[in-house]
C-alpha cells in the first residue's frame, strides 16, 4: 500500500507542473520587442553657440530613430552632438519634425 500513494505524488506534481507551465505567462516572449515593431522618427533643431566671443552662430539639426519617442529625440539630440565643432556647444534644441517609420 505504500507504493500507491508515491505514484498518486508524483503524478499530482507532474499535474501541477503541467497546469502552472500552461497558465504561466511566457515572460521570455513579452520582453523581446516585435520583430515589425513601429519605431518613432525623431528631428531636433537646436542652437549651436560660440564660446568666446560669445553667439548663436547657426542651427544644427539632428535625427534619431527608437522605440519610443523619447528614445528617438535622446538619439536626435546625440547625433546632434557629433556636429557641434570644437570651441562650441548646443542649446535649446526643438522638435522639427517627429513621427512613426
Amino acid at each position: 500500500m505504500a507504493r500507491q500513494p508515491r505514484r498518486l505524488t508524483a503524478l499530482a506534481a507532474l499535474t501541477t507542473s503541467v497546469i502552472i507551465g500552461l497558465l504561466a505567462p511566457n515572460v521570455s516572449a513579452a520582453a523581446e520587442p516585435e520583430p515589425f515593431a513601429r519605431k518613432w522618427r525623431v528631428v531636433v533643431e537646436c542652437q549651436l553657440v560660440r564660446i568666446n566671443p560669445y553667439g548663436v552662430v547657426k542651427y544644427i539639426d539632428g535625427t534619431g530613430t527608437g522605440t519610443t519617442r523619447s528614445s528617438a529625440e535622446l538619439n536626435a539630440k546625440k547625433h546632434a552632438d557629433t556636429k557641434v565643432p570644437v570651441g562650441h556647444y548646443k542649446r535649446h534644441c526643438d522638435i522639427v519634425q517627429e513621427g512613426r517609420v
